[in-house]
């Protein structure tokens, strides 16, 4: 066979990559093995040790262990097992992902650990137990947002709701919106886009799953953004982005037992002051809207707005 021999040590890498890991070796023999029947590619020990050590020199950190019968094995990743792991999670639970796409991505992402840790990791996700967007466009709806940022273009775009019999409705008319991203930013489960609206004539956000069109990025340079401007600071004080409102700072009487929600909510150098009755007073910038009173309802008196 022509190129044989670059062939082989291809093949080798990748026998390496899917089938062995710190407890899954292969050996000389069942390299040879492999080799001849599924590729039909010969191989002896000469030529393995010699592909082995060139996959090494290379940079591979291939493990041997030497015996009459030496084993070998892909002693580190790019990622390791912990780390697919958590990309997994990720995916298979976020929201504006759909259930196709976090099955296409799991799979991309298995091949970057051993097919042995792959199947232990996918055995304890259940991605069908959690709620799913139905937009199947949101990957690239992102692609497109991302590359108008990166090119300071504005962007045209439908949007919609769903109304009570839980159909789509596209917003505004029907007409598009005309829109310059300046950040896509995940909060809430959610990827958000958050830019200069013109219809609005002011910073703005959408959510990405919410787009019924994959966004058309026109030749019209972006508006700036404003000086200062802190895509992170705008979603934070706009408390979940469900909306604008003024922004004010809002003195909250809290009881002990919810500091952990206040500051995975404003982050750990919130403001705080204890009292001596167990209590504490924790000064915050948000807008007061709907959403932010909504939220403070959720902790049934626990939480107190003191003054604006």
């Amino acid at each position: 066979m022509r190129h044989e021999g670059k062939l082989r040590l291809l093949y080798i890498h990748k026998l390496l990559k899917e089938r062995t890991d710190e407890e899954h070796t292969l050996s000389t023999v069942q390299l040879i093995k492999i080799l001849k029947e599924e590729y039909g590619i010969s191989a002896h020990r000469t030529t393995i040790a010699e592909d082995i050590k060139t996959l090494q020199e290379f940079g591979y950190d291939i493990g041997i262990i030497e015996s009459t019968q030496n084993k070998f094995y892909l002693a580190s990743r790019q990622f390791d097992t912990a780390e697919v792991q958590m990309l997994i999670d990720a995916v298979a639970s976020s929201k504006f992902i759909t259930e196709r796409e976090s099955k296409a991505l799991i799979k991309k992402l298995s091949t970057m650990t051993s097919t042995f840790k792959a199947d232990e990791i996918k055995r304890n996700i259940k991605p069908e137990s959690r709620i799913k967007s139905k937009n199947e466009s949101v990957l690239y709806i992102v692609d497109a947002i991302n590359a108008a940022i990166n090119n300071k273009k504005k962007i045209s775009f439908t949007y919609f709701r769903y109304d009570e019999h839980k159909k789509k409705v596209v917003k505004n008319d029907g007409e598009s919106y005309i829109f310059s991203p300046y950040a896509l930013i995940w909060s809430g489960d959610f990827y958000y886009a958050v830019g200069w609206s013109d219809k609005h004539s002011d910073i703005s956000c959408f959510r990405v799953d919410r787009f019924a069109t994959i966004p058309d990025i026109l030749e019209e340079k972006a508006v700036k953004k404003p000086k200062g401007f802190n895509a992170e600071n705008y979603v934070r004080i706009n408390h979940n982005m469900f909306g604008a409102g003024h922004v004010e700072t809002v003195k909250l009487k809290c009881d002990g037992t919810v500091m952990n929600a206040i500051i995975d909510r404003f982050g750990y150098d919130v403001k705080t002051e204890a009292c001596e009755d167990g209590t504490f007073i924790a000064t915050v910038e948000v807008a007061v809207n709907s959403a932010f009173k909504g939220w403070i309802a959720g902790f049934d008196g626990l939480v107190n707005i003191m003054s604006l």
